[in-house]
This record gives C-alpha cells, structure tokens and sequence, in this order.
C-alpha cells in the first residue's frame, strides 16, 4: 500500500459524526459548493454558478441565466439540521453580518438547512436582499437574522421565499 493510500482513506465513522468534526468554515465551503452542483445540475445547465476569488463584498456565488444572460449576485448561509432541530425546536436562524451586507435587486440571500451528513439538502430560503433589509430582525449590532420554519406547511414570513426541492431553488433562480 502506497502512503497516498493511506491518507486518503475514507474514515470509517457516521456521516454525522464526521460533519460534526469541521469547523463551521469548513461547512460553508462545503455548502456552497453542494449549491453550486445542485444549481448546474438541477438547472440542466441552464443556470451556471461562479464562485468569486473573494468575496469581501458578501457575495459567495454569481449566478447566470444562460437564456436570459442575467446575473444573480448570492449570498450562502448554510446551516444543518442539529439533535435540538429534531427535538423540538422547529426554526432554523441565518445570520447575515451588515458589513458585507449591500441591499440590491439583483442581490440575494439564500438560506440552505442541509442534514447533518451535509448530503441532503432540507430547504432553501432566496430572499431578496431588499427583503433582508426590511423584514430581518436585528440579532446583535451589526448583524441582520432570518429565523425560519422548514416545515412545508408553515406560513411565517419567510415561506414565500421557501422551497424544499433543488427543482423549486431553480425556478425560483430562473424566474427573478
């Protein structure tokens, strides 16, 4: 066995207990990628997502419409489902820092709830930002929260932004 082999071996843990060793960094990367992959698969190629060299300005992925040559500007907040979720609590919070925050209409805010392998997604959340800026609540200085229920038959203020399929994601990317 080469040494390559050996570090390269999958570990042999739950998926859960595995996700839960990555530092909440590293679960954003990895979140934003699956929305980048969902988005260009569930859209056929329809909608390809480009990631920035930085994203000092908040926006973690640039979205284009082939079809119409549009261009969304998204911001990712991922979160995954916790024992506390499964226990009772029935709300999901994304948090959005105010200081890489800029209210646009072309800019969004996408809430991703993700289960705890990070495999699944659960529901999405695209928000406008001019939304954000009006209807979140104000967690601490400097920081805007969307709290919001995953469930499909909840009617807060965030379900008319709320899909639970990748298929929903992409019609409402497609059709702003």
């Amino acid at each position: 066995m080469h040494a390559t082999e050996t570090l390269l071996a999958p570990r042999r843990e739950p998926l859960g207990l595995a996700s839960q060793r990555l530092s909440d960094t590293q679960k954003g990367a990895i979140i934003e990628n699956l929305v980048a992959n969902w988005v260009m698969i569930g859209s056929g190629g329809q909608l390809s997502p480009y990631q920035p060299v930085a994203d000092d300005r908040g926006v973690d992925l640039l979205v284009y419409d082939r079809d119409t040559s549009r261009v969304l500007l998204v911001q990712v907040k991922g979160r995954t489902r916790t024992q506390k979720m499964t226990a009772g609590r029935r709300t999901v919070q994304f948090s959005v820092r105010t200081q890489t925050f800029e209210a646009r209409p072309d800019f969004y805010v996408l809430g991703v709830l993700v289960d705890e392998s990070l495999h699944e997604p659960e529901a999405f959340w695209l928000v406008p930002s001019e939304v954000v800026r009006t209807e979140a609540g104000r967690a601490s200085r400097g920081t805007l929260r969307i709290v919001a229920s995953p469930s499909p038959s909840s009617a807060d203020r965030w379900s008319r932004y709320r899909s639970i399929s990748v298929a929903g994601l992409i019609a409402m990317m497609a059709g702003q």
